[in-house]
């Protein structure tokens, strides 16, 4: 009986080093036999329990139960981790937002009409001007044409305006002739169009859409005034900042569209093969190139 007191009392010493180091496989005997039972398994798993604690135990024990409320202090008075203030970047995000929503909303309103026209044909004029004493058409060199290709007058028509309003503004604008100057002898039924090229910069349409007219110099209001057909053209009469002519001669039609620009080329066939035998119906024609007429 003593042997057994004495093995359970070592028992109960051992179980409870072991929970105040926090290992694994503490146990307690709550009666003689159930110590008994509990120390053979001890020893089957390889548990071996102290018969009497010794002094370096009794200091490990001190150590233990003196660390135990220093660690439990030092987590009490460490601070709390402290998040980020994530309100100011929060609205930072919110206002670069409604900028973006405001840029793209003006943007849209912008863009619109020129989604637009990019659509449509531009109405526009052609003007065939033509002298009736030699049946050769005015043709011009443009000022920003670095080609040197030839053509006739043309512009648009201003949204409320008659073709042949326009086109009698165009001509003096370009050329300076004066309406009274000309008469009108024939127009084209269709419309003719054609698309701009890439190359073509800041256009605000996919292309000109044009109504032909076909004029001859009026020699009874040039003889009127003292004036002969060169003295009726001035290329900067409206000023050399608004000229859109550096050069201007007299050529045969036919020539004009093996001049023009490439992209206008089938408009200026179908004007020639539409106009050409009416001006070698009407007037005396002649093969005076530009450098004779000159």
């Amino acid at each position: 009986q003593r042997v057994l007191q004495r093995s359970s009392s070592c028992c109960s010493r051992a179980s409870r080093l072991l929970l105040r180091r926090g290992e694994p496989g503490a146990f307690s005997l709550s009666s003689s036999s159930s110590s008994t039972s509990t120390s053979r398994s001890g020893q089957r798993e390889g548990v071996r329990p102290r018969a009497k604690a010794s002094p370096q135990d009794a200091t490990l024990e001190g150590s233990a139960s003196a660390s135990a409320p220093s660690s439990e202090t030092a987590s009490s008075s460490s601070s709390p981790v402290q998040l980020p203030d994530l309100s100011e970047a929060r609205q930072q995000k919110k206002n670069l937002l409604n900028k973006k929503k405001k840029f793209q909303g003006r943007s849209e309103k912008k863009r619109a009409p020129r989604r637009q026209y990019l659509s449509e044909y531009r109405r526009n004029v052609g003007l065939c001007v033509v002298d009736e004493s030699t049946g050769l058409v005015f043709a011009a060199r443009r000022v920003d044409d670095s080609k040197g290709t030839w053509q006739m007058p043309q512009g648009g028509i201003d949204a409320g305006e008659e073709p042949r309003e326009a086109a009698l503004r165009e001509l003096e604008e370009e050329t300076g002739i004066r309406p009274g100057s000309v008469r009108f002898v024939a127009e084209m039924s269709d419309w003719l169009c054609y698309d701009f090229p890439t190359s073509v910069k800041s256009k605000t349409y996919l292309g000109q859409r044009q109504k032909w007219f076909l004029l001859k110099m009026n020699t009874e209001a040039l003889r009127a005034e003292g004036k002969s057909f060169e003295d009726a053209i001035d290329l900067a009469a409206r000023g050399e900042e608004h000229r859109e002519f550096s050069e201007w001669c007299w050529m045969p039609l036919d020539r004009i569209a093996e001049q023009i620009v490439y992209f206008k080329r089938d408009v200026y066939e179908s004007v020639a093969k539409e106009f050409s035998p009416l001006i070698k119906r009407h007037f005396n024609v002649t093969t005076t190139t530009c450098e004779e007429a000159k």
